[in-house]
């Protein structure tokens, strides 16, 4: 059951996270209708939205700055960064143990950057941005062309190139495959954070760290296992049941059958796998093997019931830039 009104999933972190009295900050940025909000309010009710304020970007756009920038609402300076920052800080001294920072340009300043414990990043295609954001809130197919991609695309470059916002971070930046249904990206995202040190207690007790997201599996943390099913119903996210077929529907099962109080680890794999080789599936048999006592183990690792496997892959978006660095086109879906 959940204990203090947390979330069961994170209960037993919760106290190993928060930072002395100071709360855990979590930074969310992508491309417009990349899911970035959908995943903010995921995660506060993942980790008890008593204990968790969200602070918009949006709230801060303004249309004095915009109207004086080309690209309007999609030029980075028609948001006021310094209320933006400021609004963070006032929420870092408030009661809540978590802060979530989301926006299309979160990782702008900074200044703010600096403040933020966990990064996620949501990468989109460009295909998939323009059908989403065409279906909601619709822009001529100039202003997509003109503005809103080109400026995603340098805000993108200015985050992750060599010297960039996030250069000193890149490797603990979680990406997320915003392609995935929003229960997918809630769950990689909880389970990284999850088992990932902040940045502080990072830089604190060692150089190097064990990923949770990235080339390999790695253990990421326990939890009750029916706790784990109830985190990843999409029902509160998409207001539709979990389809049995699918592989949240078939995890829902599997972990169905698990006795109360079972402990689960998890295995994620984010990478572009292409092909996908043994290699990759040997991976998460011998992570299995591990965790489940069946090879030899650390002694202080804990013991686990069962284990789940999950899979992620990197976006076309993602992809793209890596060529790109290299002077690299990529191909289209018609060549």
């Amino acid at each position: 059951p959940p204990s203090d009104g947390v979330h069961p999933l994170t209960c037993e972190s919760l106290r190993g996270m928060r930072k002395g009295k100071q709360p855990v900050l979590i930074g969310i940025s992508g491309c417009t209708r990349s899911g970035k909000s959908t995943l903010a309010r995921g995660l506060a009710g993942v980790l008890g939205e008593q204990h968790t304020t969200v602070v918009c970007q949006d709230c801060f756009a303004s249309k004095q700055l915009a109207v004086k920038q080309e690209s309007r609402w999609e030029s980075s300076d028609s948001i006021e960064h310094v209320r933006f920052r400021a609004a963070v800080v006032d929420a870092m001294r408030g009661r809540h143990a978590f802060v979530i920072v989301e926006g299309f340009r979160a990782f702008h300043d900074p200044d703010l950057v600096a403040l933020l414990d966990h990064l996620i990043w949501i990468d989109l295609s460009r295909t998939t941005c323009h059908t989403r954001r065409m279906a909601t809130t619709r822009v001529s197919e100039k202003t997509f062309a003109t503005h809103l991609w080109p400026r995603h695309l340098e805000y993108a470059e200015s985050c992750f190139r060599e010297g960039g916002i996030l250069a000193s971070r890149a490797s603990t930046v979680i990406h997320c495959n915003g392609e995935a249904d929003a229960a997918t990206v809630l769950l990689q995202s909880a389970t990284a954070i999850q088992g990932a040190p902040a940045k502080a207690a990072a830089r604190s007790s060692h150089s190097g760290r064990t990923e949770a997201v990235g080339g390999s599996p790695s253990s990421v943390t326990s939890t009750v296992a029916s706790s784990v099913a109830v985190s990843i119903d999409t029902s509160p996210l998409t207001h539709t049941p979990t389809p049995a077929k699918t592989a949240m529907g078939r995890l829902h099962r599997v972990l169905a059958e698990l006795e109360p109080g079972a402990r689960v680890g998890v295995l994620t794999l984010l990478g572009s796998l292409c092909p996908i080789t043994v290699g990759h599936v040997q991976l998460f048999v011998e992570g299995r093997r591990l965790l489940l006592g069946q090879a030899a183990r650390p002694t202080r690792l804990e013991q686990f019931d069962a284990v789940v496997g999950l899979i992620s892959l990197n976006s076309e978006a993602h992809v793209n830039r890596k060529l790109g660095a290299k002077g690299e086109a990529p191909l289209s879906l018609d060549e």
